[in-house]
């Protein structure tokens, strides 16, 4: 899996809150250099993209349940990352 450019664009986030959530086994992570000087500073090497699985699957299928189609929101989201 590939997360690409991953850094927080919202200052309400947590700093390292895209960097540190998808680390696992055969996973590759691009960050600008000033997301990687700040989790060299302070950040935690661990896998963490495991955690919570099962808390993820109820709430996917409460938004399937409320009309929320993953599918066209990762469509979306797709098409506004290779747009920027």
């Amino acid at each position: 899996m590939l997360w690409a450019s991953t850094s927080t664009k919202n200052a309400a986030y947590p700093e390292l809150m895209y960097v540190e959530s998808p680390i696992g086994p055969d996973t590759v992570d691009t960050i600008p250099p000033a997301t990687y000087e700040s989790f060299k500073a302070h950040g935690t090497a661990r896998v963490t993209l495991t955690e919570g699985v099962e808390k993820a699957c109820a709430v996917l299928e409460a938004l399937a349940g409320e009309g929320v189609s993953l599918d066209q929101v990762t469509a979306a989201l797709l098409d506004e990352g290779v747009r920027a």
